[in-house]
Protein backbone atom coordinates (compact mmCIF):
# COMPACT_ATOMS: atom_id res chain seq x y z
CA UNK A 1 0.00 0.00 0.00
CA UNK A 2 2.92 2.77 0.64
CA UNK A 3 4.57 1.68 -2.15
CA UNK A 4 1.29 2.37 -4.45
CA UNK A 5 0.68 5.69 -2.34
CA UNK A 6 4.21 6.47 -3.21
CA UNK A 7 4.07 5.77 -7.09
CA UNK A 8 0.53 7.79 -7.63
CA UNK A 9 1.61 10.90 -5.51
CA UNK A 10 4.47 11.01 -8.00
CA UNK A 11 1.71 10.95 -10.84
CA UNK A 12 -0.13 13.46 -9.31
CA UNK A 13 -3.39 11.33 -8.58
CA UNK A 14 -5.52 11.73 -5.97
CA UNK A 15 -5.68 8.05 -3.63
CA UNK A 16 -7.70 6.97 -1.22
CA UNK A 17 -8.16 2.60 -0.03
CA UNK A 18 -11.26 1.17 0.93
CA UNK A 19 -11.60 -1.50 3.41
CA UNK A 20 -11.91 -5.33 2.01
CA UNK A 21 -15.81 -6.37 2.94
CA UNK A 22 -14.54 -9.89 4.84
CA UNK A 23 -12.52 -10.15 7.67
CA UNK A 24 -9.36 -8.07 8.31
CA UNK A 25 -5.86 -9.64 8.56
CA UNK A 26 -3.95 -8.11 10.95
CA UNK A 27 -1.54 -6.65 8.63
CA UNK A 28 -4.58 -5.60 6.53
CA UNK A 29 -6.31 -3.14 9.14
CA UNK A 30 -8.57 -0.66 6.90
CA UNK A 31 -6.87 2.25 6.40
CA UNK A 32 -8.29 5.59 5.46
CA UNK A 33 -6.35 7.75 3.07
CA UNK A 34 -6.53 11.16 2.45
CA UNK A 35 -6.29 12.50 -0.77
CA UNK A 36 -3.09 13.63 -2.27
CA UNK A 37 -2.52 15.86 -4.72
CA UNK A 38 0.91 17.19 -6.40
CA UNK A 39 0.86 20.21 -8.45
CA UNK A 40 4.16 21.02 -10.60
CA UNK A 41 5.72 24.07 -9.29
CA UNK A 42 5.02 27.55 -11.00
CA UNK A 43 7.20 29.86 -12.99
CA UNK A 44 8.89 32.52 -11.90
CA UNK A 45 6.63 34.84 -13.24
CA UNK A 46 2.94 33.25 -13.33
CA UNK A 47 -0.24 34.89 -15.94
CA UNK A 48 -2.48 33.47 -13.18
CA UNK A 49 -1.02 36.03 -10.84
CA UNK A 50 -1.37 39.23 -13.40
CA UNK A 51 -3.84 41.26 -13.28
CA UNK A 52 -4.96 40.70 -17.31
CA UNK A 53 -7.00 38.88 -18.71
CA UNK A 54 -4.89 35.55 -20.07
CA UNK A 55 -5.88 32.41 -22.64
CA UNK A 56 -3.78 29.42 -23.06
CA UNK A 57 -3.32 26.95 -26.24
CA UNK A 58 -1.57 23.70 -24.90
CA UNK A 59 0.50 21.44 -26.84
CA UNK A 60 -2.13 19.25 -27.15
CA UNK A 61 -4.78 21.57 -28.09
CA UNK A 62 -2.02 22.11 -31.06
CA UNK A 63 -1.98 18.48 -31.76
CA UNK A 64 -5.48 17.86 -31.59
CA UNK A 65 -7.18 20.81 -33.54
CA UNK A 66 -4.77 23.58 -34.87
CA UNK A 67 -2.76 22.95 -38.31
CA UNK A 68 0.30 24.35 -37.07
CA UNK A 69 2.99 24.51 -40.43
CA UNK A 70 4.74 27.87 -38.86
CA UNK A 71 4.86 28.62 -34.71
CA UNK A 72 2.86 31.69 -35.02
CA UNK A 73 -0.20 29.18 -36.62
CA UNK A 74 -0.36 28.62 -33.23
CA UNK A 75 -1.53 31.47 -31.88
CA UNK A 76 -4.01 32.33 -34.72
CA UNK A 77 -7.33 31.04 -32.96
CA UNK A 78 -7.25 32.64 -29.36
CA UNK A 79 -9.60 35.05 -28.83
CA UNK A 80 -8.86 38.65 -29.99
CA UNK A 81 -5.73 37.54 -31.85
CA UNK A 82 -4.94 38.06 -35.84
CA UNK A 83 -1.94 36.67 -37.00
CA UNK A 84 -1.35 38.49 -40.42
CA UNK A 85 0.03 35.57 -42.32
CA UNK A 86 -0.03 36.21 -45.79
CA UNK A 87 1.18 32.59 -47.29
CA UNK A 88 3.66 29.79 -45.66
CA UNK A 89 6.53 30.89 -44.84
CA UNK A 90 5.55 35.11 -44.54
CA UNK A 91 8.61 36.96 -42.90
CA UNK A 92 6.36 39.75 -42.06
CA UNK A 93 3.55 38.24 -39.85
CA UNK A 94 2.88 40.62 -37.35
CA UNK A 95 -0.14 39.90 -35.12
CA UNK A 96 -3.47 42.57 -34.53
CA UNK A 97 -5.32 43.07 -31.62
CA UNK A 98 -8.32 45.15 -30.42
CA UNK A 99 -6.16 48.29 -30.26
CA UNK A 100 -3.16 47.58 -32.78
CA UNK A 101 -3.22 47.17 -36.23
CA UNK A 102 -1.66 44.93 -38.19
CA UNK A 103 1.20 48.19 -38.93
CA UNK A 104 1.97 48.36 -35.05
CA UNK A 105 4.07 45.20 -34.16
CA UNK A 106 5.24 47.63 -31.60
CA UNK A 107 2.40 47.50 -29.68
CA UNK A 108 2.44 44.02 -28.48
CA UNK A 109 5.45 41.88 -27.56
CA UNK A 110 6.15 38.11 -27.93
CA UNK A 111 8.61 36.21 -25.95
CA UNK A 112 9.84 32.85 -25.99
CA UNK A 113 11.01 31.45 -22.75
CA UNK A 114 10.95 35.00 -21.32
CA UNK A 115 13.73 35.90 -24.94
CA UNK A 116 12.22 38.87 -26.57
CA UNK A 117 11.40 37.96 -30.29
CA UNK A 118 9.70 41.16 -31.20
CA UNK A 119 11.71 43.23 -33.23
CA UNK A 120 11.54 46.61 -31.40
CA UNK A 121 13.49 48.07 -34.44
CA UNK A 122 10.22 50.05 -36.13
CA UNK A 123 6.22 49.96 -35.74
CA UNK A 124 5.26 48.54 -38.63
CA UNK A 125 4.19 44.86 -40.82
CA UNK A 126 7.36 44.69 -42.55
CA UNK A 127 10.76 44.16 -41.47
CA UNK A 128 9.90 45.27 -37.40
CA UNK A 129 7.45 41.43 -37.50
CA UNK A 130 8.52 39.19 -35.11
CA UNK A 131 11.02 36.60 -35.44
CA UNK A 132 8.54 33.70 -34.88
CA UNK A 133 11.03 31.37 -36.92
CA UNK A 134 13.33 31.06 -33.42
CA UNK A 135 10.84 28.68 -32.14
CA UNK A 136 10.45 24.91 -33.80
CA UNK A 137 6.72 24.61 -33.52
CA UNK A 138 7.65 20.61 -32.10
CA UNK A 139 9.35 22.21 -28.96
CA UNK A 140 6.09 24.55 -27.71
CA UNK A 141 4.86 23.40 -24.63
CA UNK A 142 2.18 26.11 -24.26
CA UNK A 143 1.49 29.70 -25.26
CA UNK A 144 0.00 31.99 -22.79
CA UNK A 145 -1.58 35.47 -24.32
CA UNK A 146 -1.94 38.03 -21.83
CA UNK A 147 -4.31 41.28 -22.71
CA UNK A 148 -3.89 44.45 -22.17
CA UNK A 149 -1.26 46.60 -20.37
CA UNK A 150 -2.27 46.13 -16.74
CA UNK A 151 1.17 44.54 -15.07
CA UNK A 152 4.34 45.75 -14.08
CA UNK A 153 6.37 43.45 -15.35
CA UNK A 154 6.00 44.33 -18.71
CA UNK A 155 6.64 47.81 -20.58
CA UNK A 156 4.25 49.89 -22.31
CA UNK A 157 4.54 47.55 -25.39
CA UNK A 158 2.35 45.72 -23.81
CA UNK A 159 -0.44 48.26 -24.70
CA UNK A 160 -2.22 45.22 -27.39
CA UNK A 161 -1.02 42.03 -26.21
CA UNK A 162 1.72 39.83 -24.28
CA UNK A 163 2.50 36.38 -26.01
CA UNK A 164 4.24 34.26 -24.04
CA UNK A 165 5.41 30.75 -25.60
CA UNK A 166 6.38 28.73 -23.24
CA UNK A 167 8.73 25.99 -24.70
CA UNK A 168 9.65 22.22 -23.55
CA UNK A 169 13.06 20.08 -22.65
CA UNK A 170 12.78 16.33 -23.12
CA UNK A 171 13.09 13.73 -20.23
CA UNK A 172 14.13 10.98 -22.72
CA UNK A 173 15.45 10.39 -25.81
CA UNK A 174 13.01 12.01 -28.61
CA UNK A 175 13.19 12.29 -32.52
CA UNK A 176 10.83 13.28 -35.31
CA UNK A 177 10.38 14.24 -38.81
CA UNK A 178 7.43 16.14 -40.52
CA UNK A 179 6.58 16.53 -44.17
CA UNK A 180 4.23 19.53 -44.82
CA UNK A 181 2.76 20.03 -48.29
CA UNK A 182 0.53 22.19 -49.74
CA UNK A 183 -1.19 23.66 -52.78
CA UNK A 184 -3.37 26.41 -53.79
CA UNK A 185 -5.13 27.70 -56.69
CA UNK A 186 -5.47 31.74 -56.89
CA UNK A 187 -7.18 33.43 -58.89
CA UNK A 188 -7.61 37.42 -58.86
CA UNK A 189 -7.80 40.10 -61.81
CA UNK A 190 -5.92 38.40 -64.52
CA UNK A 191 -3.67 36.64 -62.40
CA UNK A 192 -3.84 32.90 -62.31
CA UNK A 193 -1.73 30.81 -60.78
CA UNK A 194 -1.03 27.09 -58.99
CA UNK A 195 1.20 27.53 -56.45
CA UNK A 196 2.90 24.91 -54.24
CA UNK A 197 4.58 24.63 -51.30
CA UNK A 198 6.75 22.34 -49.18
CA UNK A 199 8.68 21.73 -45.86
CA UNK A 200 10.66 19.33 -44.04
CA UNK A 201 11.61 19.37 -40.57
CA UNK A 202 13.46 17.53 -37.84
CA UNK A 203 13.99 17.42 -34.21
CA UNK A 204 16.49 15.54 -31.45
CA UNK A 205 15.81 15.55 -28.03
CA UNK A 206 17.34 13.22 -24.98
CA UNK A 207 17.69 14.31 -21.13
CA UNK A 208 21.05 12.57 -20.07
CA UNK A 209 21.65 12.85 -16.42
CA UNK A 210 21.84 16.43 -15.60
CA UNK A 211 21.88 17.52 -19.11
CA UNK A 212 19.22 18.04 -21.51
CA UNK A 213 19.65 19.15 -25.47
CA UNK A 214 17.33 19.49 -28.46
CA UNK A 215 18.30 20.11 -31.69
CA UNK A 216 15.59 20.84 -34.63
CA UNK A 217 15.99 21.97 -38.11
CA UNK A 218 14.04 23.64 -40.76
CA UNK A 219 13.74 23.88 -44.93
CA UNK A 220 10.83 25.49 -46.63
CA UNK A 221 10.32 25.87 -50.23
CA UNK A 222 7.34 27.83 -50.90
CA UNK A 223 5.65 30.24 -53.36
CA UNK A 224 3.06 32.93 -52.78
CA UNK A 225 0.28 34.56 -54.80
CA UNK A 226 0.77 38.16 -55.55
CA UNK A 227 1.21 40.33 -52.21
CA UNK A 228 0.29 43.81 -54.49
CA UNK A 229 -1.15 44.78 -57.77
CA UNK A 230 -0.09 47.70 -59.69
CA UNK A 231 -2.71 50.13 -60.55
CA UNK A 232 -3.28 53.93 -61.14
CA UNK A 233 -5.87 56.54 -60.85
CA UNK A 234 -8.26 56.59 -63.85
CA UNK A 235 -7.97 59.66 -65.83
CA UNK A 236 -10.40 62.00 -65.81
CA UNK A 237 -11.16 62.98 -69.57
CA UNK A 238 -10.69 61.10 -73.06
CA UNK A 239 -7.32 61.52 -74.57
CA UNK A 240 -5.40 60.20 -77.89
CA UNK A 241 -1.99 60.35 -76.35
CA UNK A 242 0.12 57.23 -75.72
CA UNK A 243 0.54 53.86 -77.04
CA UNK A 244 -3.01 52.12 -76.98
CA UNK A 245 -2.58 48.96 -74.57
CA UNK A 246 -4.83 46.46 -74.16
CA UNK A 247 -5.40 44.32 -70.67
CA UNK A 248 -6.07 46.71 -67.76
CA UNK A 249 -9.22 46.44 -66.04
CA UNK A 250 -11.31 48.88 -64.65
CA UNK A 251 -12.19 48.49 -60.93
CA UNK A 252 -12.71 50.72 -57.85
CA UNK A 253 -10.53 51.32 -54.76
CA UNK A 254 -10.91 50.90 -51.17
CA UNK A 255 -11.76 54.47 -50.86
CA UNK A 256 -14.40 53.53 -54.17
CA UNK A 257 -12.63 55.60 -56.23
CA UNK A 258 -12.16 54.17 -59.67
CA UNK A 259 -8.51 53.00 -60.68
CA UNK A 260 -7.03 50.72 -63.49
CA UNK A 261 -5.60 47.29 -62.34
CA UNK A 262 -2.24 47.25 -64.51
CA UNK A 263 -0.99 43.80 -63.06
CA UNK A 264 0.39 41.84 -60.17
CA UNK A 265 3.41 42.44 -57.94
CA UNK A 266 5.56 40.89 -55.46
CA UNK A 267 4.91 37.80 -56.47
CA UNK A 268 7.68 35.68 -54.13
CA UNK A 269 9.39 32.72 -54.17
CA UNK A 270 11.07 31.94 -51.13
CA UNK A 271 13.62 29.32 -50.24
CA UNK A 272 14.16 28.98 -45.71
CA UNK A 273 16.34 27.35 -43.63
CA UNK A 274 16.56 27.31 -40.01
CA UNK A 275 18.41 25.49 -36.88
CA UNK A 276 18.19 25.64 -33.44
CA UNK A 277 20.08 23.89 -30.71
CA UNK A 278 18.96 24.40 -26.54
CA UNK A 279 21.17 23.22 -24.10
CA UNK A 280 19.90 22.77 -20.44
CA UNK A 281 22.30 21.75 -17.40
CA UNK A 282 21.14 21.30 -14.06
CA UNK A 283 23.27 22.62 -11.69
CA UNK A 284 21.76 22.14 -8.82
CA UNK A 285 18.44 20.20 -8.25
CA UNK A 286 16.59 23.56 -8.01
CA UNK A 287 18.81 25.49 -10.59
CA UNK A 288 19.00 25.36 -14.11
CA UNK A 289 20.75 26.89 -17.11
CA UNK A 290 19.52 26.84 -20.22
CA UNK A 291 21.34 28.24 -23.43
CA UNK A 292 20.01 28.48 -26.69
CA UNK A 293 21.27 29.63 -30.03
CA UNK A 294 19.11 29.49 -33.75
CA UNK A 295 20.34 30.00 -36.80
CA UNK A 296 17.59 31.56 -39.73
CA UNK A 297 18.01 32.11 -43.62
CA UNK A 298 15.79 33.56 -46.17
CA UNK A 299 15.85 34.04 -49.98
CA UNK A 300 13.36 35.64 -51.79
CA UNK A 301 12.92 36.13 -55.23
CA UNK A 302 9.94 38.37 -56.25
CA UNK A 303 8.86 38.92 -59.75
CA UNK A 304 5.70 40.54 -61.25
CA UNK A 305 3.23 40.32 -63.59
CA UNK A 306 2.12 42.86 -66.25
CA UNK A 307 -1.63 42.60 -67.70
CA UNK A 308 -0.73 45.27 -70.45
CA UNK A 309 0.27 44.43 -74.04
CA UNK A 310 0.65 46.55 -77.32
CA UNK A 311 -0.74 46.18 -80.68
CA UNK A 312 1.90 43.68 -81.15
CA UNK A 313 1.15 41.83 -78.39
CA UNK A 314 4.58 42.40 -76.39
CA UNK A 315 3.94 43.23 -72.57
CA UNK A 316 4.27 46.31 -71.57
CA UNK A 317 5.26 47.81 -68.63
CA UNK A 318 5.88 51.71 -68.34
CA UNK A 319 5.80 54.84 -70.57
CA UNK A 320 3.27 56.62 -71.74
CA UNK A 321 -0.04 54.85 -72.67
CA UNK A 322 -3.75 54.97 -73.77
CA UNK A 323 -5.93 52.83 -71.87
CA UNK A 324 -9.77 53.08 -73.33
CA UNK A 325 -9.28 56.23 -74.80
CA UNK A 326 -7.52 57.95 -71.75
CA UNK A 327 -3.76 58.74 -71.72
CA UNK A 328 -1.46 57.53 -68.80
CA UNK A 329 2.22 57.66 -68.22
CA UNK A 330 3.06 54.48 -66.25
CA UNK A 331 6.68 55.63 -64.39
CA UNK A 332 9.34 52.53 -64.58
CA UNK A 333 8.65 52.18 -60.80
CA UNK A 334 5.37 50.80 -61.18
CA UNK A 335 6.16 47.91 -61.37
CA UNK A 336 10.27 47.42 -60.88
CA UNK A 337 9.42 48.32 -57.03
CA UNK A 338 7.69 45.29 -56.75
CA UNK A 339 10.84 42.89 -57.97
CA UNK A 340 13.36 42.07 -56.15
CA UNK A 341 15.79 39.49 -54.37
CA UNK A 342 16.36 39.27 -51.17
CA UNK A 343 19.04 37.52 -48.68
CA UNK A 344 19.20 37.14 -45.20
CA UNK A 345 20.81 35.45 -42.15
CA UNK A 346 20.05 36.44 -38.54
CA UNK A 347 21.34 34.74 -35.24
CA UNK A 348 20.21 34.66 -31.91
CA UNK A 349 21.25 33.56 -28.85
CA UNK A 350 20.50 33.65 -25.25
CA UNK A 351 20.78 32.55 -21.78
CA UNK A 352 18.70 31.64 -18.90
CA UNK A 353 19.70 30.44 -15.34
CA UNK A 354 16.53 30.15 -13.27
CA UNK A 355 15.25 28.30 -10.06
CA UNK A 356 12.29 26.43 -9.74
CA UNK A 357 11.84 25.21 -6.04
CA UNK A 358 8.09 26.10 -6.34
CA UNK A 359 8.87 27.15 -2.61
CA UNK A 360 8.75 30.65 -0.73
CA UNK A 361 11.14 32.04 -3.38
CA UNK A 362 12.49 31.83 -6.59
CA UNK A 363 14.10 33.92 -9.18
CA UNK A 364 15.78 33.62 -12.96
CA UNK A 365 18.21 36.12 -14.94
CA UNK A 366 17.64 36.15 -18.73
CA UNK A 367 20.23 37.59 -21.75
CA UNK A 368 19.53 37.34 -25.01
CA UNK A 369 21.19 38.46 -28.60
CA UNK A 370 20.02 39.11 -32.13
CA UNK A 371 22.18 40.20 -34.96
CA UNK A 372 21.48 40.97 -38.41
CA UNK A 373 24.35 39.05 -40.06
CA UNK A 374 23.31 39.70 -43.72
CA UNK A 375 20.13 41.35 -44.68
CA UNK A 376 20.43 42.61 -48.45
CA UNK A 377 17.32 43.21 -50.74
CA UNK A 378 18.08 44.63 -54.22
CA UNK A 379 15.83 46.23 -56.23
CA UNK A 380 15.77 47.54 -60.13
CA UNK A 381 15.76 51.07 -60.55
CA UNK A 382 15.48 50.94 -64.78
CA UNK A 383 12.30 49.88 -66.56
CA UNK A 384 10.94 46.48 -67.05
CA UNK A 385 11.01 44.26 -68.86
CA UNK A 386 15.00 44.99 -69.66
CA UNK A 387 15.84 45.32 -65.88
CA UNK A 388 14.73 41.22 -65.40
CA UNK A 389 17.92 40.87 -66.87
CA UNK A 390 20.18 43.39 -64.95
CA UNK A 391 21.21 47.00 -64.58
CA UNK A 392 21.12 49.47 -62.38
CA UNK A 393 19.23 49.36 -59.18
CA UNK A 394 19.88 49.54 -55.05
CA UNK A 395 20.39 47.47 -52.51
CA UNK A 396 18.82 48.05 -48.65
CA UNK A 397 21.19 46.49 -46.39
CA UNK A 398 19.43 46.20 -42.58
CA UNK A 399 23.15 44.68 -41.81
CA UNK A 400 24.48 45.13 -37.80
CA UNK A 401 20.92 45.71 -36.77
CA UNK A 402 20.00 43.69 -33.63
CA UNK A 403 19.06 44.19 -29.84
CA UNK A 404 20.10 42.64 -26.45
CA UNK A 405 18.44 42.55 -23.36
CA UNK A 406 18.88 41.53 -19.91
CA UNK A 407 16.41 40.71 -17.02
CA UNK A 408 16.34 39.66 -13.16
CA UNK A 409 13.01 38.94 -11.99
CA UNK A 410 12.37 37.23 -8.56
CA UNK A 411 8.98 36.22 -6.52
CA UNK A 412 8.22 35.85 -3.29
CA UNK A 413 5.03 33.55 -2.30
CA UNK A 414 3.25 33.01 0.79
CA UNK A 415 -0.29 31.54 1.62
CA UNK A 416 -2.04 34.64 0.43
CA UNK A 417 0.39 37.37 -1.18
CA UNK A 418 2.78 36.62 -4.50
CA UNK A 419 5.51 39.49 -4.77
CA UNK A 420 7.02 40.12 -7.67
CA UNK A 421 9.79 42.31 -9.06
CA UNK A 422 12.72 42.68 -11.58
CA UNK A 423 14.80 44.78 -13.37
CA UNK A 424 15.02 45.33 -17.12
CA UNK A 425 17.88 46.61 -19.83
CA UNK A 426 18.06 46.44 -23.48
CA UNK A 427 19.83 48.27 -26.17
CA UNK A 428 18.04 48.31 -30.08
CA UNK A 429 20.06 49.14 -32.54
CA UNK A 430 18.80 49.91 -36.40
CA UNK A 431 21.38 50.41 -39.20
CA UNK A 432 19.13 51.17 -42.44
CA UNK A 433 21.27 52.16 -45.51
CA UNK A 434 20.47 51.98 -49.00
CA UNK A 435 23.32 52.15 -51.67
CA UNK A 436 23.27 52.66 -55.69
CA UNK A 437 24.70 50.03 -57.55
CA UNK A 438 25.39 49.15 -61.12
CA UNK A 439 23.63 45.69 -61.17
CA UNK A 440 20.59 45.12 -59.07
CA UNK A 441 21.13 41.40 -59.79
CA UNK A 442 25.29 40.66 -59.12
CA UNK A 443 27.24 43.78 -58.43
CA UNK A 444 28.60 44.74 -55.35
CA UNK A 445 27.16 47.50 -53.09
CA UNK A 446 28.56 51.12 -54.61
CA UNK A 447 27.92 55.20 -53.26
CA UNK A 448 25.59 56.03 -50.47
CA UNK A 449 22.17 56.89 -51.44
CA UNK A 450 20.27 57.22 -48.31
CA UNK A 451 20.87 56.20 -44.56
CA UNK A 452 18.79 56.00 -41.69
CA UNK A 453 20.73 54.98 -38.28
CA UNK A 454 19.87 54.65 -34.33
CA UNK A 455 19.88 53.31 -31.13
CA UNK A 456 17.49 52.97 -28.15
CA UNK A 457 18.25 52.39 -24.89
CA UNK A 458 15.96 51.17 -21.61
CA UNK A 459 16.31 50.66 -17.86
CA UNK A 460 12.98 49.47 -16.00
CA UNK A 461 12.62 48.78 -12.41
CA UNK A 462 9.21 47.11 -11.66
CA UNK A 463 7.30 45.59 -8.36
CA UNK A 464 4.10 43.70 -7.96
CA UNK A 465 1.98 42.43 -5.24
CA UNK A 466 -1.03 40.06 -5.69
CA UNK A 467 -2.87 39.61 -2.55
CA UNK A 468 -5.35 37.46 -2.26
CA UNK A 469 -8.22 38.72 -0.22
CA UNK A 470 -11.14 35.49 -0.77
CA UNK A 471 -10.43 32.74 -2.88
CA UNK A 472 -12.18 33.95 -5.62
CA UNK A 473 -10.88 38.15 -5.33
CA UNK A 474 -7.21 38.89 -5.82
CA UNK A 475 -5.99 42.68 -5.50
CA UNK A 476 -2.92 43.43 -7.55
CA UNK A 477 -0.75 46.53 -6.88
CA UNK A 478 1.99 47.26 -9.36
CA UNK A 479 4.49 50.21 -9.88
CA UNK A 480 7.18 50.09 -12.88
CA UNK A 481 9.47 52.79 -13.55
CA UNK A 482 11.24 53.11 -17.05
CA UNK A 483 14.34 55.15 -18.59
CA UNK A 484 13.97 55.12 -22.33
CA UNK A 485 16.22 57.54 -24.20
CA UNK A 486 17.27 57.27 -28.57
CA UNK A 487 20.18 58.65 -29.48
CA UNK A 488 23.29 58.12 -32.43
CA UNK A 489 20.09 58.84 -34.94
CA UNK A 490 20.96 59.78 -38.63
CA UNK A 491 19.13 60.88 -41.34
CA UNK A 492 21.26 61.37 -44.96
CA UNK A 493 20.63 61.56 -48.04
CA UNK A 494 23.29 61.76 -50.42
CA UNK A 495 21.05 63.24 -53.76
CA UNK A 496 19.59 64.99 -51.51
CA UNK A 497 22.05 66.98 -49.56
CA UNK A 498 20.66 65.88 -46.37
CA UNK A 499 22.68 65.54 -43.08
CA UNK A 500 19.74 65.72 -39.90
CA UNK A 501 21.82 64.57 -36.94
CA UNK A 502 19.05 63.79 -34.63
CA UNK A 503 18.60 65.00 -30.88
CA UNK A 504 19.33 62.47 -27.97
CA UNK A 505 16.28 62.34 -26.51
Amino acid sequence: MNALMKLAAGAGLAVFAVAPGGPALADDAPITVASVTVVAAPPVEDPKSLPVKTATVTRETIAKSINVVNTEDAVAYLPDVLVRKRHIGDTQAPITTRTSGEGSSARSLIYADDVLLSALIGNNNGNASPRWSFVAPQEIDHIDILYGPFAAAYPGNSIGEVVNIVTRLPTKLEAGVDAVGAWQNFSQYSTRQNLGSGQISGYVGDKIGPVAFWLSANHLDTSAQPLAFVTVAQASGASTAGVPVTGALAALNRTASPIEVLGAGSIEHQIENNAKLKLAVDLTPTVTATYSVGVFSNWDRATDQTYLTNAAGAPVFSGEVNIAGRAYNIPASAFSADVYDYNELQVGQSLKIASHTGGAFDWEVVASYYDFLNDRQRFPSGALPTATSGGPGTITDLGGTGWETLDFKGVWRTAAQEISFGLHGDEIRLVDNVFDTSDWITAPEGPLATSALGRTQTVAAWAQDAITIIPAATLTLGARLEDWRAFDGLNASTSAGLRADQPEI
